[in-house]
């Protein structure tokens, strides 16, 4: 029985229906992940079915600004797309805010046109039409894998805004010249690039790391790596200003003993441990070798157990992934079933070395992902696609729960890409993970380094200069301190009552204690329904979305978990999981 009216619960159960209000020039991360657009407002809803068969079917549009870039959230009905291929999708601006000047298209004139499957686009003037590359716009996405949800950003420098109100209008076509279009009437969805500075990203230290945490760095070099002549100045910068422990390197053509000699000469005095080179991969470590080996045939994915137990009280267990490239999905596919197979039997003790209980695990490296979402299912959630070769299912975690996926955003900026090749025609993208168990280890502070985006202090003060990331290599070194995990409390996402099920009651919970100045929850995380570290709004509206619409979920998996989510809330108390 409710404590609450059946017209107060019907209020209260209307408020979640009201969009969230709209904030002008938002700070957007393109990393990714989608919590930062909870706060802005919906530009276009597009209802499902209105496309043609088998094509992309538009669900919802947002957009927003910062003083640099425009920001653009994009959703879809149904199955899953990829956005840098496999369509000719289009992205049509205007930008003077005249429907008679550049190309015509569903009532607009758009000076602006991007194919993002063709990866390449053209500017229309009254001088005519020039083609555009992914660098004339400094367009970038994510995620680089099929999604049902994408963020895109353009320069606003790029869009040449003539408009004397700052006023654009945009319109979304599919791949099918008879599929859908959004907005599905005339004249485009418009949009006024409001001028309000945003506060600059908060600058993220390089160091020093903090105490009880080992420093790991994850780094494709581009054969031939920090042994070419030319570039090692660059590296050099970049090692000494990093300064890691233990050093992922992908595509390190050398020999163990050329690469420890090398880092040896940077940093006087320091003793390294090297693996053997598998495909170019090697692991790099101030602590001790206890085992070394590949984990797929391909030797592509090598592991390394680490006698951290100085510092952290335990080894840890680092494995250093360089999977196949570009269209290889199959490839890619299959040595993620075959290395989480490896995870599987190393955990239940019949590997090839002892991997006791509780041991951290941290998976990181160039992954390539740039195709289907699989592969990335399978690297987190023990989602292997082969079963019937690799077996089963499993939670890689130790306590069952999926690997957590380390954010990546670099240091001074709001951007999470960590490859970036301005000859390709394919634009930057996040390629490089840090996994890991955070029922064992977490993630004391992180980053990744691009030193074209540092003020000139913080390059000084690092020892950097502004080229060093964009001449070493064409990826970015993505950091990581790593400590013990602290003790974390088991609770059900979205049982915000704390009663073992997640039912109209939890919803009513958080609005009470938001709005109504209701007590706090014991366990704030149960609360936060969509994971996005805080306790909001938004929780509670997809709860009622879960019940009622047929929405999402709280939680990828309806079970007790720890929190893998590095944030403020905590868990006192969850009574239902002990």
């Amino acid at each position: 029985m409710y404590s609450q009216s059946f017209p107060r619960t019907l209020l209260l159960s209307a408020l979640t229906l009201l969009p969230a209000q709209a904030v002008p020039s938002d700070p957007v991360v393109l990393d990714g992940l989608f919590e930062d657009w909870n706060e802005v407002s919906t530009s276009q809803l597009d209802p499902a079915g209105d496309g043609t068969a088998g094509g992309e079917d538009f669900s919802e549009l947002r957009i927003t600004n910062d003083e640099d870039r425009l920001f653009i959230y994009l959703a879809f009905h149904g199955e899953e797309k990829l956005l840098h291929d496999w369509n000719t999708m289009r992205l049509f601006i205007d930008t003077d805010g005249d429907s008679r000047t550049g190309r015509s298209f569903h009532g607009i004139g758009a000076e602006i046109e991007w194919c993002f499957g063709c990866r390449s686009g053209t500017r229309h003037s009254e001088n005519g039409s020039r083609g555009l590359r992914h660098t004339n716009l400094s367009i970038l996405s994510a995620p680089t894998v099929t999604s049902g949800i994408f963020e895109i950003c353009i320069a606003r420098d790029a869009i040449a805004l003539v408009s004397a109100g700052r006023r654009i209008s945009i319109v979304l076509s599919s791949s099918n010249s008879e599929g859908d279009l959004l907005p599905d009437l005339p004249g485009g969805v418009s949009y006024t690039i409001d001028p309000e500075r945003v506060p600059p990203a908060e600058p993220i230290s390089l160091g020093p790391r903090p105490e009880g945490s080992i420093r790991l760095t994850t780094y494709n070099v581009k054969n031939p790596g920090i042994l070419n002549e030319e570039r090692a100045p660059h590296f050099r910068r970049i090692f000494e200003a990093i300064d890691a422990d233990i050093w992922l390197l992908q595509e390190q053509n050398s020999t163990g003993a050329g690469l420890s000699a090398r880092l040896s000469s940077w940093f006087p005095g320091s003793r390294w441990y090297v693996t053997a080179d598998h495909r170019w991969n090697l692991t790099v470590s101030r602590y001790p070798i206890i085992y070394q080996g590949p984990l797929t045939a391909e030797r592509r994915t090598i592991a390394a157990l680490l006698d951290t137990s100085d510092v952290l009280g335990t080894h840890i267990l680092v494995i250093n992934s360089h999977l196949p490239c570009c269209s290889n999905d199959e490839g890619r596919q299959e040595q993620a079933d075959e290395l989480m197979e490896a995870i599987r039997i190393l955990k239940t003790g019949d590997g090839a070395f002892e991997l006791p209980r509780g041991t951290p695990i941290i998976h990181a490296g160039d992954f390539n992902l740039v195709g289907y979402s699989s592969q990335l299912r399978t690297l987190t959630d023990g989602d292997i696609q082969d079963e019937q070769t690799y077996g089963p299912d499993f939670g890689p975690d130790w306590d069952g729960a999926p690997l957590a996926d380390l954010p990546s955003r670099h240091t001074h900026d709001r951007l999470g890409y960590t490859w970036r090749s301005d000859t390709s025609t394919f634009w930057p993208g996040k390629l490089d993970y840090i996994l890991y168990t955070a029922s064992s280890i977490r993630p004391v502070s992180s980053f990744t380094l691009e030193t074209s985006s540092m003020p000139p202090d913080e390059l000084a003060a690092n020892g950097l200069r502004a080229d060093d990331t964009a001449v070493a290599s064409d990826h970015l070194p993505r950091v990581a301190d790593l400590a013990p995990a602290q003790s974390r409390t088991p609770f059900l996402r979205g049982d915000a009552n704390s009663d073992g099920s997640i039912d109209i009651s939890d919803g009513i919970s958080i609005l009470g204690y938001l709005f109504l100045g209701e007590s706090q929850p014991g366990c704030l995380d149960s609360s936060d329904s969509d994971d996005s570290g805080q306790v909001d709004l938004s929780d509670g509206i997809l709860i009622f979305n879960f019940l009622f619409l047929g929405g999402d979920a709280p939680g990828r998996v309806r079970a007790c978990r720890t929190d893998t989510t590095e944030d403020d809330l905590d868990c006192t108390a969850h009574a239902p999981c002990e």
